[in-house]
């Protein structure tokens, strides 16, 4: 491939979706745009590229499970109902995990990986960060909140969860709960936006 249309592929890529590594760091997934979009992994280096999803209205942001085996990924519906789906990082075992009339969005994958949180909302207004297990069982709304509250971030052994909620009169604050939704804490107090929390290893955030 050229190098010039790699670079115009990235671009679309990032656009619509974060990429995503995979355990070790030895695969890729990103959401390639054509006339539409869909998931692609690649190894490391850019190598052995294979489209897993396809279909015309489209596929975005995928995040990895912490094994590296399974991808959870947004599937856009033409009627705005985006749902959360689950494929292995083979292509196979396609499996749908919401069927709601809302839109979900930013799905993250719990730490030992049994468990993913995600936004769900019918407009930005009322999004709320849900949990649910991988499996489909135990969907449990996380906030709840007249504001929007997304961008969620698993800390480490999952037992809390950051996210990003919009303050009234302020904006973007970062703030965080216990995984079972009690211990909310609101960790920011800027006049700047604050977003996009990103938990260390050693229990630090970043954002």
């Amino acid at each position: 491939m050229p190098r010039a249309k790699q670079l115009i592929v990235a671009t679309a890529a990032l656009a619509v979706g974060v990429p995503a590594a995979a355990h070790a760091a030895t695969k890729i997934a990103f959401t390639s745009l054509d006339v539409s979009s869909h998931i692609v992994v690649m190894n490391g280096d850019g190598s052995e590229r294979t489209t897993l999803t396809s279909r015309p209205v489209g596929d975005v942001s995928p995040a990895w499970s912490p094994s590296g085996t399974r991808l959870a990924f947004i599937r856009r519906r033409a009627d705005e109902r985006d749902d959360v789906f689950i494929v292995n990082g083979d292509g196979t075992r396609l499996r749908r995990l919401t069927r709601t009339a809302a839109r979900e969005a930013n799905p993250v994958w719990a730490p030992r990986g049994g468990r993913l949180a995600y936004e769900r909302g019918r407009a930005f207004s009322s999004v709320e960060i849900f949990v649910q297990n991988a499996d489909g069982s135990g969907r449990r709304r996380l906030t709840r909140n007249s504001v929007p509250d997304v961008e969620p971030a698993w800390g480490p052994g999952g037992g809390r969860v950051a996210f990003t909620r919009y303050v009234r009169g302020r904006g973007p604050e970062i703030c965080v709960l216990r995984a079972g939704g009690a211990g909310l804490r609101r960790l920011t107090v800027n006049r700047v936006p604050d977003h996009h929390p990103d938990w260390s290893s050693q229990g630090k955030i970043a954002f």
